[in-house]
């Protein structure tokens, strides 16, 4: 099989083998949740918003941006009937769907209305408010071959590009992350290898806190030196991935043939192997006979 690497993948490669195998190899359905959902329709609305500046040098009304979040969070919704259903779902985790969509149109208002960044603190983040972004790329794909057996190249899709040459990714979450976490953070220096050059790398987090809503920013610099180590790296784990699917296809055949057995699920183990941890709470691989503090299905 060919497969491209990504700083999620890798991220997960590290975490947890067979994790990855679950998701790249026999590509087993991820299990959603509705902050999942809320995120990729708050990351939806500001694209739109972004490629509307791009071409034209203005932000969409916020009234549209509101419209294309409402609109990207009610595409697939499962059956809301009430609060029982929020309380009882695994998708929706006692969460109520009018209310999500009060709290995005309350974060995206924040977003574009005010500096994120105090005054007197500017110098920590160089862009410190929606105002200063002129999109020169958004969700542009970038590619590095890497002619591997099976590994074909590092991808990555980075939400925005400015033109001034910082790169930008959103968060929404419920809380802030640690800075310490996002500074040993693969993403950014993923991207400064795929785009062959030192960045500077901007976390915009839009934040929903349980009583507060806030965008919070941090700025973290990746290097030439953190290139070739990133390369380097990406090279061995390149190089590690091609040997565990040239095992497993020896060993069990082409994935279809075993991808839903759950004896060859135990063999595969033998090749990606499990790392049962506190990790395992968050992992949707739900036929994952290793996991740590799950009950088996």
């Amino acid at each position: 099989m060919e497969l491209n690497l990504s700083y999620s993948s890798l991220s997960t490669w590290q975490d947890c083998r067979h994790c990855w195998m679950a998701r790249y190899v026999i590509k087993e359905p991820s299990e959603s949740n509705v902050m999942m959902h809320f995120g990729l329709a708050v990351d939806a609305a500001l694209t739109e918003s972004n490629l509307e500046k791009k071409n034209t040098s203005e932000y969409l009304d916020l009234s549209i941006v509101h419209a294309v979040f409402h609109d990207a969070f009610n595409t697939g919704l499962p059956e809301y009937n009430g609060p029982l259903t929020s309380v009882l779902s695994y998708f929706w985790q006692g969460e109520e769907p009018e209310a999500m969509l009060d709290v995005g149109e309350e974060l995206l208002f924040f977003y574009y209305d005010a500096p994120w960044v105090p005054e007197g603190e500017e110098g920590f983040v160089p862009l410190t408010s929606a105002a200063r972004i002129v999109p020169e790329q958004v969700q542009e794909k970038l590619f590095l071959p890497l002619y591997g057996e099976h590994v074909q190249a590092l991808v990555g899709i980075p939400d925005f590009i400015d033109f001034s040459g910082i790169v930008c990714d959103y968060k929404t979450s419920r809380r802030a992350k640690s800075w310490d976490m996002m500074d040993a953070d693969l993403q950014p220096t993923c991207y400064a290898a795929l785009l062959g050059r030192p960045i500077d790398f901007q976390y915009i987090e839009l934040i929903r806190g349980d009583r507060k809503r806030q965008v919070k920013v941090r700025s973290v610099r990746r290097t030439e030196t953190d290139i070739k180590a990133f390369l380097l790296y990406v090279e061995y784990v390149g190089k590690e991935i091609d040997t565990a699917l040239t095992a497993i296809d020896k060993l069990l055949g082409p994935v279809d043939a075993w991808k839903d057995d759950a004896e060859a699920l135990k063999v595969a183990a033998s090749i990606f192997i499990p790392s049962p941890g506190r990790k395992c709470q968050w992992c949707d691989f739900a036929r994952c006979h290793f996991r740590a503090g799950r009950p088996e299905l």
